[in-house]
């Protein structure tokens, strides 16, 4: 059966679902939409993750990216306490 997960993930989301579906054999296609999101490219050290419609898995340790936090704080409800 083919594996055509739906993402509506941050970038560091989206690279942790590239990862899962490279591992499966029966990996199809990444369900993506959310590029006109004004933040999305910004989040993540490494910008542009998406090229030409594809996303090369960074082979660094871990996830391979980044996040940026300043921007995660400055994008974030006040009152979610995620970086207390």
């Amino acid at each position: 059966i083919p594996l055509a997960p739906h993402n509506i993930s941050s970038p560091i989301g989206t690279i942790h679902a590239c990862h899962t579906c490279a591992a499966s054999q029966n990996f199809l296609v990444l369900e993506f939409h959310h590029l006109d999101n004004e933040i999305w490219n910004t989040l993540t050290a490494e910008q542009d993750l998406i090229k030409n419609g594809h996303i090369d898995l960074p082979t660094r340790p871990g996830l391979g990216v980044t996040l940026d936090e300043d921007v995660a704080r400055r994008s974030t409800k006040e009152d979610l306490g995620f970086f207390d």
